[in-house]
């Protein structure tokens, strides 16, 4: 997954791709309609809170069959994070976002 300004990429898998209208290798999701419509705030509202972070796990748990596993420890650019996976089931995704 990349993250660019408000838009999300994620690779999708060689067997949900045939799922995707055009096929194509990548999804994107613009990150500030899906906060908009399960949230009902706009994105810089929420980056401003502190519960940013709590409200995205929660999300991807929601689409996630698996949950949300936390990895580990990491570092991006020097900062210390915490990293998670998740596998994403796109219909759970897509029926979320309807």
């Amino acid at each position: 997954m990349r993250v660019i300004g408000p838009n999300m990429y994620m690779q999708v898998p060689r067997g949900a791709r045939a799922k995707l209208s055009d096929g194509k290798p990548w999804l994107e999701l613009n990150v500030g309609d899906v906060v908009q419509a399960r949230f009902g705030t706009s994105l810089s509202q929420l980056q401003n809170s502190s519960k940013m972070s709590t409200q995205y796990l929660a999300y991807l748990a929601s689409v996630a069959p698996g949950g949300v596993v936390q990895v580990g420890p990491a570092s991006i650019r020097g900062v210390a994070t915490t990293e998670y996976e998740a596998t994403i089931d796109l219909d759970r995704a897509a029926a979320h976002a309807n």
